[in-house]
């Protein structure tokens, strides 16, 4: 009989672990097609801006580091400072600019999927209506395997990321993620859109579609009760647990 794994997401919430987290997405994507995304540097961690107002989550497979995601919140809502605290650890954040305050002051793009040059220009004119309507908006940001792959470990943490919207965002807001073109069908399956569907462009060398986005409303009924389920699990324990 085949051995099943059991598969735990959490939010990480220890400042050690958050490091050692940020020190594999280093190794992950430098080993990967998307090293083009790296701020390469001698530390070999992975940690930016967008980092300090973010929420992160580790997949682990009997207890070892299996997958991350964080969801990327707007700077006026969160601020994460054991994520400052290792930014200046390695000297990559600064007083003036990544502090608490100084954030506030500092001048950059809101979020990830609005911060590339070559951006299709539906996704900035999405952007800025969401915005003077004051509708809010989460983005699901450096997701990722670590070692072994698989098509149901994907597919978990996805589920999990949709749950995360689902409580975090509490109908308040949209979420968005980025991806490569070859994996829209296995998003749209859960109920996210592409924000302009004629519109492909190409991103440190890959092939991305127009954003995706996902609204409660959006999410299929068949997914309903799974979800109503692992967000139960999850608000009780702090975690959601599959075994596979």
């Amino acid at each position: 009989m085949e051995n099943r794994k059991t598969f735990k997401f959490r939010e990480i919430e220890e400042k050690e672990e958050l490091e050692k987290f940020m020190k594999l997405r280093y190794r992950t994507y430098f080993n990967c097609s998307m090293r083009n995304f790296l701020q390469k540097n001698d530390h070999k961690i992975d940690i930016d801006i967008y980092d300090l107002h973010s929420r992160h989550f580790g997949l682990f497979c009997n207890d070892e580091p299996a997958g991350f995601m964080r969801v990327v919140e707007h700077k006026d809502e969160i601020y994460n400072s054991k994520v400052y605290s290792i930014g200046r650890k390695y000297n990559i954040f600064n007083e003036r600019d990544h502090s608490k305050n100084g954030l506030k002051k500092f001048y950059y793009p809101d979020f990830p999927f609005v911060n590339h040059p070559k951006i299709p220009k539906s996704v900035k004119t999405f952007y800025d209506k969401l915005k003077k309507s004051g509708e809010g908006l989460a983005e699901a940001s450096r997701l990722m395997l670590m070692g072994e792959k698989g098509l149901s470990k994907a597919r978990f943490l996805i589920e999990c990321g949709v749950v995360l919207y689902v409580l975090i965002c509490i109908g308040e807001k949209h979420a968005v993620i980025n991806c490569d073109q070859g994996h829209e069908r296995f998003y749209r399956q859960y109920g996210f859109k592409t924000i302009n569907e004629s519109e492909r462009y190409h991103l440190r060398g890959r092939t991305t579609a127009s954003s995706h986005l996902l609204s409660l409303s959006s999410i299929p009924e068949n997914y309903h009760e799974k979800f109503e389920e692992m967000a139960d699990e999850f608000l009780k324990t702090k975690q959601m647990i599959r075994e596979m």
